[in-house]
């Protein structure tokens, strides 16, 4: 069994089981509630049960040396426990930070700046654009060398020159599949749900299983999520939930395998315990620990947060991008190649640790518990909307900003962040054009007639 799993000291297992049993608690009784699928649950379900409570016991086995090879997991199972309780930390903080009571609105400016740019995006037109836009990106990272049997992600790892054209379109590609599959699906748009499919196909070769899945799981997500905080989810509907999250595990985790060079689904499905428990699928816990031993006890003082903010210019123009980006810390420390591998994952609160140490986490995650709440309060209205289309965009809406907002504390990614909002700026200013357009042309006819004439002239 010890080759299985493992434990830490005796406190620290035991307050590991309390948590697990009450995440677990909680999340039966929403779903007995028919409330599985809300923003805390997901936060609960995707950040803190997956990543960190359910592999805490995973994390001391020695087939974990597959992922981190023998130097790695020769240093880092002394550090799961110190890497556990600084989450549990920022678990609780993010609890609090949701429970404050105060009474919050139902609207929230960021999530407001994004649905604007959703429901304009959503629009045939703007749809057909971006596929568009989408096939002619792909067509130039093929001409340009960088769709190899990796994908494209491999190639913009060896090529950093060219890598923001990769980072555009993997961070363009989820939203832009989730909102094709919101108006196929809901107004039985057959072409649409055509390009949805090119689209996913065109994600394939990305090489990221981000690119491909997340954009289908946006789309179920506020799907199911209108219903839970509409009519509720029916015990039914939680099982297909159940089963439709188990299919998407698969399909990642053999996309994972695509990447290494393995085809074969059934090896892929064999191997799934593996995977899931000592791969890199939900690793947090693990690659906090990890950075952890190779930690001098130096904090960087908001380095990582700076080079991630200042991910809008390429790090050949900014050396301290180049020194700083936690891709390149994490990697660094670690011995790891920083020019193969894209960084460690170190869970929602381990960069804001290394930066700032327990204040950082604690605020961090009273932070991301308060906005969470407020994200949870524009879907709770959006449920209430009479038009089942507009509530599943203002719910997708909701759930991106949720995304940017996660951004602030694993900034390895921030590019991101900097990609949707121009996205949906630019979104909006060309629809404002558009009806200034119109309104011009409009005045321009009734001009073009002269004055009406009036009833009461002799």
């Amino acid at each position: 069994m010890n080759e299985l799993i493992g434990f830490g000291s005796p406190w620290v297992t035991a307050l590991w089981a309390v948590s697990l049993a009450a995440a677990l608690a909680w999340l039966g009784r929403e779903l007995l509630l028919g409330r599985l699928v809300t923003i805390p649950s997901f936060v609960v379900g995707l950040s803190f049960l997956a990543p960190l409570l359910v592999q805490y016991p995973f994390t001391f086995s020695p087939i974990n040396i597959l992922a981190t090879g023998t130097r790695g997991f020769s240093r880092y199972p002394v550090h799961v426990d110190a890497a556990f309780l600084i989450s549990l930390v920022g678990m609780v903080s993010f609890v609090v930070g949701f429970l404050i009571p105060i009474r919050v609105r139902d609207t929230f400016a960021p999530a407001a700046f994004v649905s604007a740019g959703v429901r304009i995006w959503a629009q045939k037109v703007f749809l057909y654009i971006s596929l568009a836009v989408t096939i002619a990106a792909f067509a130039a990272m093929f001409l340009l060398g960088m769709l190899g049997a990796g994908g494209a992600r491999a190639g913009a790892m060896m090529l950093p020159a060219l890598r923001p054209l990769y980072n555009i379109v993997h961070t363009i590609l989820p939203l832009l599949i989730a909102l094709t599959l919101a108006v196929g699906w809901q107004r039985r748009r057959r072409f649409i749900l055509l390009m949805a499919a090119v689209e996913i196909s065109l994600a394939v070769l990305t090489g990221t299983r981000a690119a491909v899945l997340g954009g289908i799981l946006l789309f179920a997500v506020a799907v199911l999520c209108r219903r839970s905080l509409s009519t509720g989810l029916s015990g039914s509907m939680a099982v297909r939930v159940i089963v439709m999250a188990a299919v998407l595990l698969v399909a990642a985790i053999y996309m994972g395998d695509v990447r290494r060079g393995q085809y074969n689904p059934l090896l892929s499905i064999a191997g799934i315990g593996v995977h899931l428990f000592y791969g890199n699928t939900f690793s947090d816990l693990r690659d906090f620990a990890w950075v952890h031993a190779y930690w001098n006890g130096t904090y960087l003082w908001g380095k990582t947060e700076l080079a991630g903010l200042l991910a809008f210019a390429p790090s050949a123009m900014i050396p301290f991008r180049q020194d700083w980006g936690w891709g390149v810390v994490s990697t660094t420390w670690t011995g790891l190649n920083s020019k193969v591998h894209p960084g460690l994952r170190p869970g929602s609160f381990g960069e804001l640790y290394f930066n700032f140490g327990i204040p950082g986490v604690v605020v961090g995650g009273l932070l991301f518990g308060y906005i969470a709440r407020r994200l949870h309060a524009v879907t709770q209205r959006a449920a209430r909307l009479p038009d089942v289309h507009t509530a599943t965009l203002e719910i997708i809406a909701a759930f991106a900003t949720l995304g940017l907002v996660k951004s602030f504390l694993i900034t390895a990614g921030f590019f991101e962040v900097y990609v949707v909002v121009l996205t949906l700026l630019a979104l909006q200013i060309m629809a404002a054009v558009a009806r200034g357009s119109a309104q011009l042309l409009d005045t321009g006819r009734y001009a073009s007639v002269g004055p009406i004439p009036s009833t009461h002239d002799p």
